[in-house]
């Protein structure tokens, strides 16, 4: 009997587990895709609004965010790959 509780209470934290990791995958996605898209309207609209160095530096934050959101993603995957190997 206390082989099943403990079973139970294993497939129940690994639930909770993949709940959180849910959460926190959506939560990096979301808030990359914020300042992804903001920095784009910002560039969109840039026209005589920042120096030559502002526009390089909004320039170089959008391809350092877009280049964390795809290790975001590789890690989130490979999460998730480790997560369904372990059920």
């Amino acid at each position: 009997m206390g082989f099943v509780i403990s079973r139970e209470a294993g497939q129940k934290n690994q639930e909770l587990a993949s709940t959180a990791n849910d959460k926190l995958a959506h939560d990096i996605r979301a808030s990359l895709h914020i300042v992804i898209g903001n920095i784009e309207l910002m560039l969109d609209d840039a026209e005589g609004k920042f120096s030559a160095e502002q526009h390089l530096n909004l320039q170089t934050v959008l391809t350092h965010s877009a280049r964390l959101l795809e290790i975001s993603e590789e890690i989130i995957r490979r999460l998730e790959l480790v997560s369904h190997n372990t059920k």
